[in-house]
């Protein structure tokens, strides 16, 4: 039955997932603003903490999710834990469609924000600007991604071969923590190597997606600013992102069994 494994604590961790995910989707909404209104500085800044918020957030929900596993340990529950962990990676995906749909809404809201932030650096002013009244406002601005947000994006431009890497750094990304969690109960002799290892997956997933896509989208965003031109260049780059990004959510649901067994294979090695 669904109740078997969908709990309270694991419909927390799913929304703050689908959350702290959607963040890191509408982080890239930001860069396309700043490039539009040639504010970079002030887009970077804002996007750097967004990107880092939802980074870090898959570190955080580490304890939460462990949760689960000292109750499969104690119960037996592997295929239960295994069910658990597959509606949490939905939640990232749900995630990543979420920020998508709301990416076109974000940009208005954003281009509201960079401006104050422009003038003087100063996050706080930004924040006052979230008053009754400017709540009241946005409801005009809200939109949902539809054709015209699509026109101009070309899919056969997209860069076949770093959409392969960077849906795969996502995957491995998105599902490092659970498939190393999952390892302590194959191997728990080996339970502290197993988790450990987790770390060190998202640290060099972290690193990798920083190295392969900010370089690429920080070039596309000088080219916008010197030539308004390529506006449409970063906008297709932007949503091969989000497409390579959701596509990664899906192939962390394929690579959970098999990652448990090669990090727990690993950390064997390593002891």
């Amino acid at each position: 039955m669904v109740m078997e494994f969908i709990t309270f604590k694991v419909i927390c961790i799913f929304l703050f997932l689908m959350l702290m995910t959607s963040i890191e989707v509408l982080g890239y909404g930001v860069r396309l603003v700043g490039a539009k209104l040639a504010l970079v500085a002030s887009a970077f800044a804002i996007y750097n903490i967004m990107s880092l918020i939802a980074r870090f957030s898959n570190m955080f929900q580490q304890p939460f999710t462990a949760s689960l596993v000292d109750s499969a340990a104690k119960n037996g529950g592997l295929e239960l834990l295994i069910k658990q962990f597959r509606f949490l990676l939905l939640g990232s995906t749900m995630g990543v469609l979420l920020g998508g749909l709301l990416v076109p809404f974000f940009m208005k809201v954003f281009s509201k924000a960079l401006i104050p932030l422009s003038k003087d650096g100063s996050f706080l002013n930004m924040f006052k600007l979230i008053n009754s009244t400017n709540l009241k406002r946005m409801k005009n601005y809200f939109v949902l991604i539809n054709k015209n947000n699509l026109e101009g994006v070309n899919f056969r431009n997209i860069p076949i071969k770093l959409f392969v890497i960077n849906t795969i750094v996502s995957a491995v990304f998105t599902v490092g923590v659970m498939s190393a969690l999952y390892a302590t109960l194959l191997i728990p002799d080996y339970d502290k190597a197993a988790m450990s290892s987790s770390n060190i997956i998202t640290g060099v997933a972290t690193i990798l997606l920083t190295l392969l896509i900010d370089p690429k989208l920080s070039f596309l965003t000088d080219k916008v600013v010197q030539d308004n031109h390529n506006y449409w260049e970063l906008k297709n780059f932007t949503f091969m992102i989000l497409i390579s990004r959701f596509l990664g959510t899906l192939v962390a649901q394929i690579i959970l069994v098999p990652g448990a067994y090669y990090i727990a294979w690993f950390a064997k090695f390593i002891s």
